[in-house]
């Protein structure tokens, strides 16, 4: 009788061919629903990453915005704005630009440096296009 009782346990223990595919089934769900999950954090931490990265760098744009606001109307913004985009400068500075070209050896050599005059009075009347074709004039 006693192996009756084991034979009896032992199959009512045995798992059923359906039961298995069940299984397997519904693990194999449950692993593709945590892998699409991990999948889209994954993706939304690199958004986030690079969402910050811009955010960063539009504060650090924002601040030199401020700062360049703060240096309206100051004398030396006034004279920044006026050098660079007008080409003025003061009537007792000489102006260095460098000449490209050639030296005696054939070489090219962009170290050699022409001094510009310093305008009068008179020469600061001129149009600033004509200044140009003078420079360029100069780089031939």
């Amino acid at each position: 009788m006693a192996e009756k009782k084991k034979n009896g346990l032992r199959r009512r223990f045995k798992p059923k061919m359906g039961t298995i595919i069940v299984t397997l089934a519904l693990l194999i769900f449950v692993g593709t629903l945590f892998g699409t999950n991990a999948m889209k954090i994954h993706q939304l931490n690199a958004q986030k990453a690079d969402i910050q990265s811009k955010l960063d760098e539009a504060e650090k744009k924002s601040k030199q915005l401020d700062e360049d606001i703060k240096q309206i109307g100051t004398k030396n913004y006034i004279e920044l704005i006026a050098r660079k985009y007008l080409g003025l400068y003061y009537p007792d500075e000489k102006i260095v630009v460098p000449v490209e070209g050639k030296d005696n050896n054939g070489q090219n050599n962009n170290e050699q440096l022409a001094e510009q005059p310093t305008p009068t009075t008179d020469e600061s009347s001129q149009d600033h296009a004509n200044s140009d074709e003078q420079q360029s004039e100069e780089n031939e």
